[in-house]
């Protein structure tokens, strides 16, 4: 089962080429934001949604495995979310704006697409859920309290997951280690092969969005990375550890909303840019920097998951 994460690798290899080709002759590059680091304005020009790869990727997958309901319903989340981000990279770039669609139509699509997921997954309105963390019984919730809060963290956490996508490789490198945690901790075999598929893609992406990119990701693929990630791990019943596992994508948002709240209540900015990658490029990191930083980072959070789960599971 698990050698179809290949066939992902080369669908993305073959895949990304003719997307470039194609965006060129439409001329569909990514709009770049004028207050932005100067760094980023070379970029001008290039070919955008690269996202689109690995929807081809998960719906080949989803084709072959189409009588498993979870990774169907994985497919179907990753579609939900991705489907925003298209419409968000479709207008930036008819546009050439780098704004996209109004952020409540973004939210609204998130909130849709959070309970379609969730109803699905967690089913009817009952009394409780149970929560669980990977084996542990941790408590009950009540099923309505669960459901807003849930929708609330998968709402969050693909916007978090967005904003990861800011330099060449960086979204990339930072959910690969995301990833593979899911695939060493889930037991839910639908959710492995869509971890593994999605390294797979990832990987193969990188040959063409590592730095200087030859194609930028878009709102296209990191929407719908947002999205399936999160939904991966309330389908593992590891979602209590998405705070840990996840700190490096809510640090990227806590950041903006640190730097709005800031600046309309005392005109004054938190840092040099938001999210926070901006921040530390214009400190004068090199993208190249930042991106091993940040995988970093999110290795040291997989690993800390994976031993508050380990610590969990002995008590």
């Amino acid at each position: 089962m698990y050698w179809l994460s290949l066939v992902g690798l080369l669908i993305t290899v073959v895949s990304v080429p003719l997307i470039i080709r194609a965006s060129r002759r439409l001329s569909l590059s990514q709009p770049i934001r004028e207050d932005g680091p100067a760094t980023h304005l070379k970029k001008r020009g290039t070919p955008t949604m690269g996202g689109l790869s690995f929807w081809f990727s998960v719906l080949a997958i989803a084709a072959v495995k189409w009588r498993d309901a979870d990774f169907r319903l994985l497919s179907a989340v990753f579609v939900l979310f991705g489907l925003i981000g298209l419409l968000d990279d479709m207008k930036k770039v008819l546009s050439k704006d780098s704004r996209g669609i109004p952020a409540r139509a973004k939210l609204l699509g998130q909130a849709i697409g959070s309970a379609v997921f969730l109803v699905a997954f967690i089913g009817p309105a009952r009394q409780h859920v149970q929560l669980m963390l990977g084996t542990s019984n941790i408590g009950q919730v009540p099923y309505w309290l669960y459901m807003v809060i849930a929708g609330l963290v998968m709402m969050g956490t693909s916007n978090a997951i967005n904003f990861a996508d800011g330099a060449d490789g960086l979204l990339s490198m930072t959910a690969i280690p995301t990833l593979f945690f899911l695939v060493l901790f889930s037991t839910n075999e639908a959710v492995v092969l869509m971890a593994l598929l999605l390294i797979a893609v990832l990987v193969g992406f990188l040959f063409f969005n590592r730095y200087p990119a030859k194609i930028i990701m878009g709102d296209t693929g990191s929407m719908a990375l947002g999205g399936v990630i999160c939904a991966m791990f309330f389908m593992s019943e590891l979602e209590l550890l998405l705070p840990v596992v996840c700190l490096p994508y809510y640090i990227e948002i806590l950041s903006v909303t640190i730097q709005v709240i800031s600046f309309k209540l005392t005109g004054k900015r938190v840092f040099k840019m938001s999210p926070i990658h901006h921040h530390f490029e214009l400190s004068g990191w090199s993208e190249n920097k930042l991106v091993v930083a940040f995988f970093i980072a999110s290795s040291v959070c997989a690993f800390a998951g994976a031993g508050i789960l380990a610590i969990v599971e002995v008590l």
